[in-house]
């Protein structure tokens, strides 16, 4: 087992990646997940192989390794020339990652909610998505690194599944998300059991809980009708299942990285020790 922290959802999101690097250093991650944004790793910032070669002695330098590349793509969106961009980027990603001696790159499925269209069906963008994901598995495979396909709340684990397999590439696997697959209401150890070792590339931690909120009606004074709200929490703390998700990756004999979600360092903190603990008592 390996630990990570997820730089899009952490305390120091805002933050420069050496400022990332060296609070993951200090409080005991193994590696990081590292989210391609003008605060982290960009593209647009890190444009040559110099840039990433000095970049890379930084963290290896902190005792630290990147496990993941997030694209927070939209491979399902209408526009096909926006499809088509977003393969640019993925393979622009494909070349950092070789340079950064990072494995997986990771797509998901935004595009489905993000650019939401009445007209078109989920029949439809799934096409473009399998489509898209062909082309991302044969880009990965170019420059020797996978593809990671994360259940992003629009996709079960089983739907990306159907679509990796559809796909049938070795370059393409799964990054399994318990809270997201939760929230579809997927049983967590059978997805990871469904799954098996060899396609899970990479696996998520965070919790939350279940609370009602009330949202105000239009036009009606001191109208408000109840929604259900997804609080995060600290693992252990909330509704997901992840000591069923540890142990079923354990049974199965997948020992990768666990990539911890948490919003402040107090919670950071705590959820690292819990992963660490968890694991070890499994």
């Amino acid at each position: 087992m390996k630990t990570a922290l997820f730089s899009a959802i952490s305390a120091s999101k805002g933050e420069s990646i050496e400022k990332f690097a060296t609070d993951c250093a200090e409080m005991g991650f193994d590696g990081m997940e590292l989210a391609a944004v003008r605060t982290h790793l960009s593209p647009l910032t890190y444009k040559t192989k110099a840039s990433r070669k000095k970049l890379k002695e930084f963290i290896e330098s902190k005792g630290l390794e990147i496990c993941d590349i997030d694209q927070r793509s939209g491979l399902s969106i209408p526009n096909r020339d926006i499809r088509e961009h977003e393969l640019v980027v993925f393979q622009i990603l494909c070349e950092m990652a070789v340079d950064l001696d990072c494995p997986i790159v990771k797509v998901d499925q935004c595009g489905l909610t993000q650019h939401a269209d009445p007209n078109i069906d989920w029949g439809q963008q799934r096409a473009w998505l399998v489509e898209c994901l062909k082309d991302c598995a044969e880009i990965a495979e170019d420059y020797g690194v996978k593809c990671g396909l994360h259940n992003h709340v629009v996709t079960t684990v089983r739907e990306n599944l159907e679509m990796i397999n559809e796909v049938g590439s070795k370059s393409l696997g799964l990054i399994i998300d318990a809270d997201n697959a939760t929230v579809l209401h997927e049983d967590v150890p059978e997805t990871v059991r469904m799954a098996g070792k060899d396609k899970i590339l990479l696996s998520h931690i965070k919790d939350h809980r279940r609370e009602i909120g009330y949202v105000p009606i239009k036009g009606v004074y001191f109208g408000h009708f109840p929604v259900e709200i997804r609080r995060y929490c600290r693992p252990g703390d909330g509704i997901v299942d992840n000591v069923g998700f540890m142990k079923a990756l354990k049974s199965i004999g997948w020992d990768g990285y666990f990539s911890l979600e948490a919003m402040t360092r107090e919670d950071t903190v705590f959820g690292l020790d819990w992963m660490k603990k968890t694991w070890k008592r499994l």
